[in-house]
């Protein structure tokens, strides 16, 4: 498996096996690939058609059935507009399930999942959401819902929500369901970043928003840092706010907005501080003697790597949608193991400098 594959699907894994249900790994003979979404930000990303197209072919429908779970934003309907109003534009029908305020029946929140062929979920207070899905059961039905092929999209709070766990923000009062009075302006000040569980259907422990700097000035990409050396031997996954990954089973392509700022120097993909650079996705891991080892995921588009001795295989159209190819991707930072994946997705040897996969154009 590819690196940035191994690192969000578990390395020595499919994607499969990381689907729990009800915390247990699942035995179910055939589950559906696993299909996330995961973007830096919610509110920002999922505003953008582009976002709303790329969540559409994910589904694999002209006009999936979108169902909104906003428990991370207290289910406040200016955020589900702001969040589901491209889908509505491309003729999906839109429902949300509320258990933020309201305690809706087992069987009536069943139906909304399995009615679902994607799964919004919103930005917000990361702690909050996990707290009430777990109360209600709704982080076991998330699990249901994508072990059958559902696609799970969401970002910040929403992509936190997906993986074992997550660097968040949920102790900034603004963000709390019920905000202090006076004195909130003096603990904006002072809040500090926190880990928070997930559902767990991505492996290790992700932050986003990662080009950003918080309420409280602290920049999210040191403080992150920071956490991991309290974690040792977690792997990290870092996603600015204008970039996402999507998954797709065994494949996966990062998403980066161009034109807006992010933490990849424009001349030469090292990181930057203060969103100095272009959108991009890290992955991170604290080395034996205490060092940041960082990489970047870069996607490199209609290029192949087949082996020496194969001829060039013809370009192919990706089962991923409209615009997709094989391709390849190549991985910067302080990891050189690369691997050759043939036109059909088979890996068949190690090779030099690449690494090669169904990918999709253009980022």
């Amino acid at each position: 498996m590819a690196l940035l594959a191994a690192l969000l699907l578990g390395a020595g894994f499919s994607a499969n096996a990381l689907v729990r249900l009800n915390g247990e790994a699942s035995t179910a003979p055939r589950l559906a690939p696993l299909k996330i979404y995961a973007a830096g930000s919610g509110e920002d990303m999922f505003a953008l058609t582009e976002t709303v197209d790329e969540v559409i072919s994910l589904a694999g429908k002209a006009r999936p059935a979108v169902l909104y779970l906003g428990t991370a934003t207290y289910d406040a309907p200016a955020a589900r507009q702001k969040q589901t109003s491209g889908f509505e534009a491309r003729g999906c029908r839109v429902s949300a399930l509320r258990v933020a305020w309201d305690t809706p029946g087992e069987a009536e929140m069943r139906n909304a999942m399995m009615g679902a062929d994607v799964i919004l979920i919103s930005g917000g207070n990361t702690l909050f959401a996990i707290d009430r899905w777990r109360r209600l059961g709704v982080d076991a039905l998330l699990r249901r819902a994508a072990a059958r092929g559902a696609v799970l999209a969401g970002g910040s709070a929403g992509f936190i929500s997906l993986c074992e766990g997550g660097h968040s923000d949920s102790m900034e009062p603004a963000s709390y369901k019920n905000p202090p009075g006076p004195q909130l302006a003096l603990m904006n000040a002072s809040w500090a970043y926190i880990r928070v569980p997930g559902v767990g259907l991505l492996k290790g422990l992700c932050c986003p928003h990662y080009d950003v700097t918080g309420s409280n000035g602290v920049e999210r990409a040191d403080d992150f840092t920071a956490m991991l050396r309290h974690h040792s031997g977690e792997d990290g996954i870092g996603v600015d706010n204008w970039a996402a990954i999507a998954v797709d089973g065994d494949h996966y392509r990062v998403v980066s907005r161009r034109g807006k700022p992010g933490s990849v120097a424009r001349d030469g993909g090292g990181f930057v501080a203060k969103g100095a650079g272009s959108p991009g996705v890290w992955k991170l891991r604290i080395g034996a003697m205490g060092s940041l080892e960082r990489a970047r995921a870069v996607h490199a588009p209609r290029r192949h790597c087949p082996a020496r001795s194969e001829p060039r295989p013809a370009r192919r159209r990706s089962p991923l949608g409209r615009g997709s190819w094989t391709s390849c991707w190549a991985v910067r930072g302080t990891w050189p193991r690369t691997r050759c994946w043939r036109s059909r997705g088979r890996r068949t040897r190690t090779t030099g400098g690449r690494l090669c996969g169904t990918g999709q154009g253009g980022e």
